[in-house]
């Protein structure tokens, strides 16, 4: 009872957050949703981050650059308490410079060989791998992962990639132009993609088209110019970003004046700005420092910022340059410096300058600190290492010098660390316990779909999953999946539908039906509690099939909801005066209907895909049927002519689609709507979704499809 109540509870919370506009339904920007973390407590049995409102990260992912949006750098996983790695797989050779993202159990890493590649979290398999370009130091920025899509920014060829997770072929690619060469890493909210470059230019993308929605240019620096480096943060509607023009700015995620955005505030930070920035609790947290020391101001020093006004509220500094991003957690800033230490200060304190809690020496570190489980991680390429540390205490859990360079941050998932080391060649490291993917829930059943609307929407609807209320699999919600390239996919991201212990669920694709000429399909699965999604592939669809004035031999491919001739037939009503069919084995095969005659005298009641129907268009006109997409069908024919239906998404030749009665018919017959005569298909003539057709067979059979 109280799991029940607990539950309970928590849909009440999220529907509230709805109705607030704190979570929108109508632009996810991922299948995972937000768990708010709002303890700033200092004692590790109490792990929640600070303050951080809308999160990208459910269960204990972390798909992007610093784990998530706000770039907290904190993490729900439990981290390793030994240095033993787990496994370890090769990239390419170069200077890499990236971090790795992990989602759904897979690990995604760029690499200075141009290629952007996926691991398997438990295993180090190597899923597959794309090449993006390897000019400019490759990919050298970090991954996000959303929507079943990763992007990346690619250096070598100054382009952003989405691809897609199952397989790394690409969904769409924009090109700035030329000198947009860096490390910036996207993120990705609410239906938008932010990413830096070296041509100065914060970049807001269209995250389905890759269209351009706005972008600001940045001043030119006053020692060299890298235009932005630093990787966007996303919190309560604004985009932080750092540059080398010296100014942390904060935009507005909408804008007026777009494609020409303006930003809300800027702060001189007095030096380039390398780093990227942390926000929590109203606070905005970035480093300043430039990697050629010597050259600027080198103010090499740790701000920390009013969210609101760009106000500086506290700054500590520090010994030499800080290119690293800051962690926020436990009320503490954790961030290294080039001068060879890791800081923790005070992140709450009122300033002017923060409390100094501990710092310990690891050697020049680029590398941004990742903080779970009371602990901190963070590698150094001044002396080739990983280190684990106490988070309250700073002392030093576990170290380990993997042989060569580590500019990487690390990445904490499923009780793991991985983070990327250079060489020749470059490597991913995992650190972590052997354990097993978290188990799935059971898909959800009895999936189908129909016209609603007078015909012009597409409602997908489902039975709940049997983990859905109960079990350790419970159910957070499902993932709605379209493809318009075919039955055959690619499918993309559509729809998220929060769980709500129903026994049905349903979602309607709006203006998807009657009207649009195009295909579409879906799929339904089941994610629980641990963002871990099945992977059924149960299709509905919608298909749109034309029909020539005057008659037609036609079918129903799909499995329909209903198969009453009224519904079937919604979509051409007006422009069809008369339906016939024929049943071989029946008493009275021709059945009939037209729209003159009176209702008793008509009989044909029902569209169904396994039979052909004849019928009369006054008008040219479209046909849409949605529903089930039919696996196997079998049609039992009798001897002589039968009227069937071609139940298949597939076009298939004539005897590759009659090979289960190949010594049973001798022949096929079409109506050819151009002629209006029916014409014999030879063996390798096409049969087509939407048609039906008249075959002669020998002996009673049954035609399996």
């Amino acid at each position: 009872m109280k799991v029940r109540c607990l539950q309970l509870l928590v849909h009440l919370v999220v529907w509230l957050l709805i109705l607030n506009g704190l979570i929108f339904l109508d632009a996810p920007q991922s299948k995972i949703y937000d768990y708010p973390e709002d303890n700033m407590e200092k004692e590790p049995s109490s792990i929640h981050n600070s303050g951080l409102g809308r999160s990208t990260r459910a269960g204990n992912d972390w798909p992007m650059y610093r784990g998530d949006l706000f770039h907290s750098g904190f993490g729900t996983s439990s981290i390793p308490s030994n240095d033993t790695p787990l496994w370890s797989n090769t990239t390419g050779s170069g200077d890499g410079y990236g971090s790795p993202a992990v989602a759904d159990g897979r690990v995604f890493a760029g690499s200075a060989d141009g290629y952007l590649y996926c691991f398997d979290l438990y295993t180090g398999e190597r899923l597959w791998r794309t090449f993006l370009s390897s000019g400019d130091f490759g990919v050298c920025g970090s991954p996000a992962v959303a929507n079943d899509h990763v992007v990346v920014f690619c250096s070598g060829d100054d382009t952003v990639y989405r691809l897609r997770v199952s397989d790394g072929s690409e969904d769409w690619s924009y090109s700035p132009g030329s000198g947009a060469y860096g490390g910036s890493s996207p993120a990705i909210s609410n239906g938008r993609i932010y990413v830096g470059s070296g041509n100065r230019y914060l970049y807001c993308l269209d995250e389905i088209s890759g269209n351009m929605i706005w972008s600001y240019r940045t001043d030119v620096g006053p020692w060299r110019n890298y235009g932005i480096q630093s990787s966007p943060a996303v919190a309560n509607g604004r985009v932080f970003v750092g540059a080398c023009d010296t100014y942390l700015y904060c935009f507005n995620e909408s804008q007026p004046s777009a494609p020409n955005a303006e930003y809300f505030w800027r702060t001189d930070l007095y030096d380039a700005v390398f780093a990227s920035p942390a926000v929590a609790n109203g606070r905005v947290f970035c480093g300043s420092g430039y990697y050629a020391y010597g050259e600027g101001d080198n103010s090499h020093t740790m701000f920390c910022l009013d969210e609101l006004t760009g106000e500086v509220i506290w700054s500590y500094v520090t010994g030499s340059d800080i290119l690293s991003s800051p962690a926020i957690a436990y009320g503490n800033c954790y961030f290294t410096s080039t001068d060879g230490e890791l800081y923790c200060v005070d992140a709450e304190d009122s300033g002017p300058t923060p409390s100094f809690v501990w710092s310990e020496t690891v050697g020049d570190s680029w590398s941004s600190p990742a903080v779970a489980d009371g602990k901190v991680v963070v590698g150094s390429r001044g002396t080739n290492s990983i280190y684990c540390f106490d988070a309250l205490s700073g002392a030093l859990i576990w170290s380990r010098n993997l042989g060569n360079d580590i500019y990487s941050s690390p990445a904490i998932s499923d009780g793991k660390v991985v983070v990327g080391v250079r060489g020749s060649p470059e490597s991913v490291y995992c650190f972590g316990n052997l354990t097993s993917p978290p188990s799935p829930p059971a898909p959800p059943t009895n999936l189908q779909a129909q016209l609603v609307g007078n015909g012009n929407d597409v409602m997908v609807f489902w039975d709940a999953s049997i983990d859905d209320g109960s079990g350790d699999d419970n159910v957070l919600g499902y993932t709605v999946y379209k493809s318009s390239a075919g039955v055959n996919g690619p499918y993309d991201f559509e729809a998220w539908v929060l769980a709500t212990d129903s026994p049905t669920y349903d979602w309607t694709d709006v203006g998807a039906g009657d009207g649009d000429l195009n295909d579409y399909f879906y799929i339904v699965r089941a994610n629980n509690t641990d963002n871990n999604e099945e992977n059924n592939v149960r299709k509905v669809g919608k298909v749109v099939n034309q029909q020539a004035k005057g008659w037609n031999l036609i079918s129903v491919p799909l499995i329909q909801a209903s198969t009453s001739r009224n519904y079937s037939l919604q979509t051409i009503e007006g422009n069809s005066s008369a339906v016939q069919s024929y049943h071989a084995g029946k008493s009275k095969p021709w059945l009939h209907w037209n729209d003159k005659k009176p209702a008793h005298l008509n009989d044909v009641n029902d569209i169904t895909n396994e039979n052909g129907y004849y019928i009369y268009m006054v008008n040219t006109d479209y046909l849409v049927t949605a529903g089930k997409v039919p696996t196997t069908t079998s049609i039992s024919l009798y001897h002589g002519w039968n009227m069937v239906g071609y139940p298949s998404l597939e076009i298939r030749t004539r005897n590759d689609a009659l090979s289960s009665i190949s010594a049973s018919y001798n022949r096929v017959i079409f109506l050819d709507t151009q002629s209006g005569r029916e014409v014999f298909l030879g063996p390798s003539d096409l049969m087509s979704p939407g048609y039906g057709y008249w075959i002669h067979v020998t002996e009673n059979c049954e035609l399996v499809l």
